[in-house]
């Protein structure tokens, strides 16, 4: 990267790390942004400049995105010799700016850790339900990826908890949307699109979020079974019960390595559900001993979770899918399309180690790094000859980290998708951020922009 390059972008925050790429192609560097201004006037230059932009640190996306860097449009608007990527990182963007503890509402800079949030909200005895074994996640990190973790099924995920947002768009311009309170807000609710969008079409940097109280303790227990499907099944029923589970999550038991009693406990049997219940001591003594009575009903076994004090166990539901260096396949089904998948592409595809959240209605697979798109498209057919609908499944691909698709039809074109491809039009014109990452059909930004070497899509 040439000197006159890092001076336009060090100039307006502190350069931590620069570099090339491998194959000479891409020329990066890593910002660590104070404040919103810093990062309005970043992107600013970003989108002048025409420069891919990551909300992140610097990690294996340079290689990728210099994989792309071939041909005359290196960069959106530039050439492979001049390709530049930033990195923004947001830690020391990490204030709380406000908590309103009797409203239970905080607003806190995406920065923070959600291990300091969590710190700081325990000593006003309350809560954000959002707990990985992972401390130093950024909050950011999980807006970005959406995933609300092993608490989804109650709480409804990163989703339901945001309730506003401020966001610094490509040319600069911080946005708001959504508000501290869900009755000061008309309108769409546009902080729901954003979530999860993994800074594609906008980078969040102050959001407002809906608090709990902090639970008084944990009740856990696991259930081993032989087939997906009856796990799957069970689960289904005890989320209809209408009981307050917290966490329910099915699982391979190929993947309980990394907890001694779980491992333990399934030993013998192909998959298992955790199961908890968190709150005052004899509410969960009650509920726990429903969930039971159910389970038991269903003809399960229960086994207990003696020493999850910590809540290690359900902190192994969100370890399952914490390494995202391994290739995973995510789809979205309801609990009865969730059962037919294991009863026909599952037991038909080699049986890969899986992890299902039946309450969201996410299906996550190891794929090894195989397009399993036809395969995927064969199901869909299935499905829809048996009255299902179509559904989303996110994957890896050769030119993208993250790729939304729907089937069976692949062009087809949700409410959501348009209203994302238009947010995309509008705001990030030339394609900057996270070009890695592919969201809609309809918009062919991202394959404008990265490559000559490959043929545009059809503009209609």
């Amino acid at each position: 990267m040439t000197s006159a390059v890092i001076n336009k972008f060090s100039n307006l925050a502190e350069a931590v790390h620069k570099g090339e790429s491998a194959n000479g192609r891409l020329s990066w560097i890593e910002l660590a942004v104070e404040t919103d201004a810093q990062l309005c006037d970043v992107l600013r230059k970003a989108n002048e400049e025409k420069s891919w932009v990551f909300r992140g640190r610097t990690d294996e996306r340079v290689e990728k995105t210099a994989a792309f860097c071939t041909g005359r449009n290196g960069t959106p608007g530039g050439t492979a010799s001049d390709s530049t990527a930033l990195f923004l990182d947001l830690s020391r963007l990490a204030s709380i700016t406000e908590h309103i503890r009797e409203d239970q509402v905080i607003s806190v800079q995406t920065g923070i850790s959600l291990g300091k949030l969590a710190e700081h909200l325990a000593h006003h005895g309350q809560w954000l339900p959002l707990e990985f074994s992972r401390h130093d996640l950024l909050l950011a990190d999980v807006i970005d990826t959406g995933d609300g973790g092993f608490l989804e099924t109650c709480f409804g995920g990163v989703k339901q908890l945001v309730l506003g947002m401020h966001l610094s768009l490509m040319n600069g311009t911080s946005i708001k949307t959504g508000g501290k309170i869900v009755k000061n807000v008309t309108g769409y609710d546009l902080a729901k699109v954003f979530v999860g969008s993994r800074s594609w079409l906008a980078i969040p940097h102050m959001v407002h979020l809906r608090l709990y109280s902090k639970p008084e303790t944990t009740a856990a227990m696991l259930v081993p079974g032989q087939r997906p499907q009856d796990l799957i099944s069970l689960a289904a029923h005890l989320i209809s019960t209408g009981l307050p589970i917290h966490c329910l999550e099915c699982f391979d038991t190929r993947l309980a390595h990394k907890n001694e009693e779980v491992a333990q406990l399934s030993e013998g049997f192909n998959c298992a559900l955790v199961i908890s219940t968190k709150g005052q001591n004899l509410v969960v003594r009650e509920v726990s001993s429903s969930i039971q009575r159910k389970v038991e009903e269903s003809g399960f076994e229960v086994r207990h979770l003696f020493n999850d004090r910590d809540g290690s166990a359900e902190r192994l539901c969100s370890d399952l899918v914490d390494n995202s260096k391994r290739p995973t396949l995510e789809l979205n089904l309801p609990p009865s399309a969730m059962i037919y998948f294991f009863q026909t592409w599952w037991m038909q595809n080699g049986k890969p180690p899986w992890h299902a959240r039946v309450g969201s209605g996410r299906l996550r697979l190891d794929s090894d790094g195989v397009d399993q798109r036809s395969s995927l498209e064969t199901f869909a057919n299935l499905l829809q000859k048996d009255g299902f609908e179509s559904f989303a499944f996110a994957h890896s691909s050769p030119r993208y980290e993250f790729q939304v698709s729907r089937l069976p039809n692949l062009s087809s074109v949700s409410a959501l998708d348009g209203v994302m491809s238009r947010l995309k039009r509008q705001f990030d014109p030339h394609g900057c951020l996270n070009p890695l990452v592919r969201f809609t059909t309809d918009c062919p930004i991202a394959d404008d922009s990265i490559s000559s070497t490959e043929q545009e899509p059809s503009k209609t």
